[in-house]
Order: C-alpha cells, then sequence, then structure tokens
C-alpha cells in the first residue's frame, strides 16, 4: 500500500463515529487556547509593538509575527466581545457577596489571563465584574485587538480552577493561567 493511501485510510479510520460536523471541524478550527499560546509567544519574541520611526515617527507599527498571530485570533472568535460579556451582567447578582476562595493544593502565584476585550467598555466591565468578587484585575493593550485582562495572583489549584469557572459563565473565551 503507498504511504499516501495508509495515511488516508488510517484518518478516515480515526474518523469513524464522528458526526459530519466533527469531520468538518477537526483540524479546520485551532482552538483558541493554542492560538492565544502562539500569540503569547510572538508577543514575548518580538514585543507588542515598534516605534515606526520612519517618515514623521509618531506612528505605530505591530510586528507581522504579532498581527498574523493576533489575526488568527479574530478569525477563530477568541476574542471577548461586548455582547458575550453580556453574561456577566445577569451574573453579578448571582455572585453578590461571593469571594472566591484559595483552595486546593498550591502553586506559584499565577494570573488567569480571562481574555481580550474589544475596546475601552469591555474593559471597564470586566474590571467592575471582577473587583466585586474581590479580584485584582490588570490589563495590557493588545493593539490591534484590544485589552488583555488578567486576574490575579492566585496560589492555588482550587482558586485558579474557581476563577476560570466564573470567567467562563460570563462570557470570557477561554481564559487560560499566565505569568506575564
Amino acid at each position: 500500500m503507498r504511504p499516501a493511501a495508509m495515511l488516508l485510510a488510517l484518518a478516515l479510520g480515526s474518523l469513524a463515529g464522528c458526526t459530519a460536523e466533527q469531520i468538518a471541524r477537526a483540524g479546520a478550527e485551532p482552538d483558541c487556547l493554542t492560538l492565544f499560546r502562539n500569540y503569547d509567544q510572538a508577543v514575548q519574541a518580538f514585543g507588542n509593538d515598534d516605534r515606526d520611526w520612519g517618515g514623521d515617527g509618531l506612528g505605530w507599527k505591530v510586528p507581522t509575527a504579532v498581527d498574523r498571530a493576533g489575526q488568527r485570533l479574530r478569525m477563530n472568535g477568541c476574542l471577548t466581545s461586548n455582547a458575550d460579556l453580556g453574561a456577566s451582567y445577569l451574573l453579578v447578582d448571582d455572585l453578590r457577596g461571593t469571594r472566591i476562595v484559595e483552595s486546593g493544593a498550591p502553586v506559584q502565584p499565577i494570573y488567569l489571563h480571562v481574555g481580550i476585550v474589544e475596546g475601552i467598555t469591555g474593559e471597564v466591565q470586566a474590571r467592575q465584574f471582577f473587583g466585586s468578587l474581590g479580584l485584582r484585575v490588570r490589563s495590557q493593550g493588545a493593539p490591534g485587538l484590544g485589552r488583555r485582562i488578567y486576574v490575579g495572583p492566585f496560589a492555588t489549584e482550587g482558586g485558579l480552577a474557581e476563577a476560570t469557572a466564573i470567567a467562563i459563565r460570563a462570557g470570557f473565551v477561554a481564559p487560560y493561567p499566565a505569568r506575564f
């Protein structure tokens, strides 16, 4: 059997039992966590922005690798829109008085990157929401995308897991632990 035919047979065999939708999505849509990791690596390697000293020297430009990684986040629906945050308005009343409790195994202190919001409105809403839970909120610019929102730091697995669950319920797309 030819190598290409063997690969096709293996691929078809591994997809047996999948629905048509699952097959169509397999490999077509990278997950947001992978895309955020790629974006983080590009930012670490190239920085968030470069001063454009050409011409009048007043412009900013985003390094190509960072821009491409950011566009992949946008194209795959990984940014948290104001519409996504609508759930947080409803959740505020349910969580009133709730405090995230550190519990479980200790971890080296780490922040939770809850997502990139598309503008100042989303940033203010995120700050108010997480602040009402007694969490420290930090933000960082993501040129061309919006503002990155971080909460924490957390010192236990339980605290991090509870904050992650609340962020997902509030409409944030793909929260993940991050050091910054």
